[in-house]
């Protein structure tokens, strides 16, 4: 089964579980059953459900957690989901079809009824918004419900909630975002921040007419020629057939290679200008990441069985003791890694995986 998931900063102290204000949770896995571990490696809840999930820009926010339950009605099976806070207390049930968030982290809501809905603030770990609806628009944090009426209620970053008997729309400038709406009486635009206070903007820039500061194509293809030029030159002193570059995240030029010795079949990591990076004993397979067309500069290295982790530095991040070592489907930069203790965790980039100290995982603080 698939491990979704979402959170992280806990900006208060909370006592239930002896969480420290510093800590935040994540999901981790053992037997094909879900729980919670802090990032100190301490379980805040034992594996008992059958997901928890973990939505894009929710780890730096993960006062609320989603699981699922899988319910089975004779032949057939439904999974609905449910609401945890980061202690492992259960908030809502698993009896929603389908749990929606903002993608900013800022708030999640459920729709009980088509017309109807319940807007909960992450931060506040509270529901700050129960109404009908006719419509409703979210972006960049801020959210608004519009009524049948033509009346609109907009949410602060507080928790509270406004309403405006105008039609109010979310615009952005620059990548700050705020409700806007037209006034009649001195046919204006007025702006509204997620504060609830006025804006002064005179032409919002919204996506498409934000400028991007790029590489001069020029030195890019000076930088892409000179990398080739040397990967040449390496594999001319270690034979073509036994080099396989990897490539840079942004540009398609080389910056590191392994080799495969002709002998053992064993492989080494080289940057290109020759020098050794990675030379551990009996590593057999050598493999970059890519999601889409993104690429990361990560390699994971093969010893036996099992699997580590290294930078295109030669740094280490995760010994050779992993059955899989993924990127995460959910956020760029998280691996997600299964032990060979059969515990499966995430690990953010260079940092220490979020397992149990249970699965005498060697990598663990």
């Amino acid at each position: 089964m698939s491990i979704k998931l979402h959170w992280s900063l806990i900006g208060f102290v909370l006592f239930s579980l002896g969480l420290k204000a510093q800590d935040r949770v994540f999901p981790y896995s053992f037997a094909n059953l879900y729980g919670l571990v802090s990032d100190k490696n301490e379980v805040v809840l034992k594996e008992k459900y059958q997901s928890i999930q973990l939505n894009k820009r929710q780890w730096d926010n993960n006062k609320f957690v989603v699981f699922s339950q899988l319910f089975k009605n004779g032949n057939t099976s439904q999974e609905k989901y449910g609401i945890l806070d980061n202690t492992g207390k259960e908030i809502i049930p698993a009896k929603l079809s389908k749990i929606y968030y903002d993608f900013y982290g800022r708030f999640f809501y459920v729709l009980p009824a088509p017309d109807s809905m319940e807007i909960w603030h992450i931060a506040k770990k509270k529901c700050v918004l129960r109404t009908k609806f006719a419509s409703f628009e979210y972006d960049g944090g801020l959210f608004v419900v519009k009524d049948k009426k033509g009346n609109s209620t907009i949410l602060l970053d507080n928790g509270k909630h406004k309403l405006i008997s105008k039609n109010v729309d979310i615009v952005n400038d620059m990548y700050k975002f705020y409700y806007s709406y037209y006034d009649e009486g001195i046919k204006k635009y007025q702006y509204i921040t997620d504060k609830g206070k006025p804006a002064s903007i005179e032409d919002p820039l919204g996506y498409d007419d934000f400028p991007m500061v790029q590489m001069q194509h020029s030195d890019l293809q000076s930088l892409i020629s000179e990398k080739n030029g040397q990967l040449n030159a390496l594999k001319s002193k270690l034979g073509t057939q036994n080099v396989k570059p990897f490539y840079s995240r942004v540009g398609d030029f080389p910056l590191v290679a392994a080799y495969t010795d002709p002998a053992t079949k064993f492989l080494t990591l080289y940057d290109l200008t020759g020098e050794i990076l990675l030379d551990k004993e009996g590593i057999t397979q050598m493999e970059s990441f890519k999601k889409g067309s993104e690429k990361f500069e990560y390699i994971k290295y093969k010893t036996g069985n099992y699997w580590g982790l290294t930078d295109f530095n030669g740094k280490q991040i995760l010994s050779p003791e992993y059955s899989s070592i993924e990127i995460s489907e959910e956020e760029d930069y998280y691996f997600f890694v299964r032990h060979k203790s059969g515990y499966s965790g995430y690990c953010y980039q260079g940092q220490t995986p979020y397992l149990p100290k249970e699965s005498g995982c060697t990598d663990l603080k």
